[in-house]
């Protein structure tokens, strides 16, 4: 929905991969509700971080990380923000009103960084450049399947029976 390389300069390999290691269960608990939004009751949030807390106990974890950086690489490096409106087939963004998703926010500069990750009004800008796109925003943050599947499975259900 949007191109951080407008507002968030280049991180080193390094400092992400650093920063990643370096993360607690209880920062990454807090990360998840701050920067995702989320409305999930903190019992169904604690498996995501038990998950983690395990996987840093395993020989995987450095491999796991280089590909969470290449994650945030990609994300990055290769927006597709301005490729959206290239498409012409019917469209749905079905987004939560609390989203505020934006890799890289903490690398960004103070005054930028309150207007990274308004997802629900991102979509409504990027659906309005299409010619076929609608958005459905649900009470929710990032985790819309998770934090509002009934909301999620009516929008998909109308849009594909249109």
């Amino acid at each position: 929905m949007e191109d951080y390389r407008l507002t968030v300069p280049p991180v080193p390999r390094e400092t992400l991969v650093k920063q990643e290691s370096a993360l607690t269960a209880d920062a990454y608990e807090k990360q998840l509700y701050s920067n995702y939004g989320l409305t999930l009751p903190r019992e169904q949030v604690l498996p995501f971080v038990e998950i983690r807390e395990r996987m840093k106990g395993s020989a995987e974890f450095p491999r796991w990380v280089e590909a969470f950086v290449s994650n945030y690489y990609a994300i990055w490096g290769q927006p597709v923000a301005h490729e959206l409106r290239l498409i012409a087939l019917p469209t749905l963004f079905i987004v939560g009103t609390r989203d505020r998703t934006a890799p890289g926010r903490p690398f960004a500069r103070p005054e930028d960084q309150a207007g990274m990750g308004h997802i629900a009004e991102l979509a409504a800008a990027r659906a309005a450049s299409m010619p076929h796109a609608d958005v459905i925003t649900l009470d929710t943050g990032h985790l819309v399947h998770l934090e509002d599947t009934a909301g999620l499975n009516r929008a998909v259900t109308a849009f594909l029976t249109q």
